[in-house]
């Protein structure tokens, strides 16, 4: 394990030495150079990753093939977790990479690492990190408050004259607008399948007709007016423009 120290904290999970070594080199140059505070902790195999893992990674970098383990599947368990960190694949065949959207992949990169082209990319990956951690809402709940982080609710959905946050952490109500919460998130990657819900565009899995289908499990109706808007949300969401 190597560590090079900082704030926010990545996990590299890869089991080629050569290109771990590679990675480190140009990791920390793209840090240097951009003065921005990250901490790197590489993990050679899956299962070590796993036994560490705690949530307390902000951006991931999975090899797709691992000896023990897939990186697919990997990134399968971070996401039922409800684990919202940046991920993106390492892979020597872009074909593999493809099934990344599926756990809300932000992109992936190709082997060997092609420094020009891994600081290019890092400049989306980073400020993913920052729209994650920079979000909060305080909530009044029972007389009393409660700060959220935008990051850690799945969707929100109108009851009568009260609002459901469902979050990774469970569900809190409070009486306020859809509108009011939407303006309030409208930086966090949220949008509206219909008027019932906001849902945010990183726990979404597929769309399926008029259902919108989410890493909890959870299917989500999509108005006929709001699809196309959502579908639009949700594909420049996926390329990194929303």
């Amino acid at each position: 394990m190597w560590i090079i120290k900082g704030m926010n904290k990545v996990a590299l999970v890869e089991d080629n030495k050569d290109d771990i070594a590679r990675f480190q080199m140009v990791f920390a140059e793209y840090c240097k150079i951009n003065n921005l505070p990250f901490e790197l902790t590489v993990y050679e195999n899956g299962a070590d990753f796993i036994s560490a893992y705690k949530k307390q990674f902000d951006l991931l970098f999975l090899d797709i093939e691992l000896p023990d383990s897939n990186g697919i599947e990997l990134a399968k368990s971070i996401r039922e977790s409800g684990d919202c960190a940046v991920i993106v694949f390492l892979t020597n065949m872009a074909q593999f990479a493809i099934k990344g959207y599926e756990v809300d992949a932000i992109d992936f990169i190709l082997k060997p690492l092609v420094p020009n082209i891994f600081m290019a990319k890092m400049k989306k990956f980073a400020a993913a990190v920052m729209s994650n951690q920079s979000s909060e809402i305080t909530l009044l709940i029972n007389n009393g408050k409660r700060v959220i982080r935008s990051s850690d609710i799945v969707y929100v959905e109108v009851i009568k004259h009260d609002l459901s946050f469902h979050t990774v952490n469970g569900v809190f109500t409070e009486r306020c607008s859809l509108k009011e919460v939407d303006s309030r998130l409208s930086k966090s990657h949220f949008s509206r399948p219909n008027y019932c819900y906001l849902v945010n565009l990183r726990y979404v899995v597929a769309i399926e007709k008029f259902d919108v289908i989410l890493s909890t499990g959870d299917a989500l109706q999509i108005s006929r007016n709001r699809k196309k808007e959502f579908v639009d949300d949700f594909s420049r969401f996926l390329g990194g423009s929303f």
